[in-house]
């Protein structure tokens, strides 16, 4: 939401969470990214 409000879209992709690391653990569930964009105008604009 936080993001959202500060001119972040969601784009509808999904990254998943590297795992695998033993250093951080097994997680205890799928963990995604939620990959999102933002429009920075131009000098142009």
């Amino acid at each position: 939401a936080w993001y959202e409000r500060h001119g972040y879209e969601r784009t509808g992709e999904t990254k998943p969470f590297p795992t695998g690391d033993p250093r951080f653990g097994l997680p205890r569930q799928t963990l995604e990214f939620v990959v999102l964009k933002k429009h920075i105008p131009s000098l142009a604009e």
